[in-house]
């Protein structure tokens, strides 16, 4: 609801109500970056990014991303504590964990810039590939095809227990064994396409692809006429499907809400933009 609710307002009322957007846009910055979520301030920011763009408010959007950038950057900083810590707290901290801290490691400000910026050019151009390929490596040759059982929403209907087939959590005790050892939790998320071949197999390719297609041509019903709005308000989302499952982004990921909101204004926000 956040994903969906708050990108949805801010943009609309940057163009309906100023006042109440820079009332607004101050109090959401804050509240994103405090729920320690990088890509929240991001999704916030990129329908008011895009518009800008279509609408050919350069500076507008070199503001906007700049808020973007600052707002990942500060939650690297804060929830990766070797970033700022002194080299003298990070080698009492590593002896009195039993490892050896490296000498060569740099802590300075820039150092931990520059590895900040590594972290989110991996996570966006190298993470989402890599984990694909541990699907597609462990998908039906260590586990089988889920045949329906892999999607959380359908399970309960045809008699299956889903925690057997959810391969995002298995697939990562298996691939981060040192991680999982300890007792860390995590996800492999992948790609949509990758869900439904989990499911399926190579028919799963087929079929994910058209539910796509249909969807994309109901978008382009439901927001006629109005190109910079179905650019700013559903690109994110679409980029999203490379990491996420359609179902998911769709319900959970704010997607479907951002639709209605915009079917419900419509006429006001094509009355504007004319």
């Amino acid at each position: 609801m956040i994903r969906g609710i708050i990108p949805f307002t801010l943009l609309y009322f940057s163009l309906k109500n100023k006042p109440l957007f820079y009332f607004l846009i101050p109090i959401v910055i804050f509240y994103s970056i405090s729920l320690m979520q990088k890509s929240l301030i991001v999704s916030i920011m990129i329908p008011l990014i895009l518009y800008s763009i279509t609408n050919r408010s350069y500076l507008k959007s070199i503001a906007y991303t700049a808020i973007a950038i600052v707002g990942v950057f500060i939650l690297v900083y804060a929830t990766n504590p070797n970033l700022r810590a002194t080299q003298e707290e990070i080698h009492a901290e590593m002896l009195k964990n039993g490892h050896l801290y490296l000498e060569e490691e740099n802590t300075s400000m820039i150092g931990g810039f520059l590895s900040a910026s590594d972290l989110i050019y991996t996570r966006i151009f190298v993470t989402t590939g890599l984990a694909s390929g541990y699907w597609f490596e462990k998908i039906p040759s260590t586990f089988p095809y889920a045949k329906g059982c892999g999607y959380h929403f359908l399970a309960p209907m045809i008699g299956c227990n889903f925690n057997d087939f959810d391969y995002s959590h298995i697939i990562y005790d298996i691939t981060y064994i040192k991680e999982a050892k300890i007792g860390l939790k995590g996800t492999v998320t992948v790609a949509n396409f990758v869900y439904d071949y989990a499911n399926f197999g190579y028919w799963g390719l087929l079929y994910s692809g058209i539910i796509l297609a249909a969807f994309l041509v109901f978008l382009e019903k439901i927001f006629a006429n109005s190109f910079k709005w179905i650019i700013s308000l559903n690109a994110l989302f679409i980029f999203w499907l490379s990491s996420g499952a359609f179902h998911t982004l769709l319900f959970s990921g704010g997607w479907i809400i951002t639709i209605f909101m915009f079917f419900i204004l419509k006429h006001h926000i094509i009355q504007e933009e004319k």
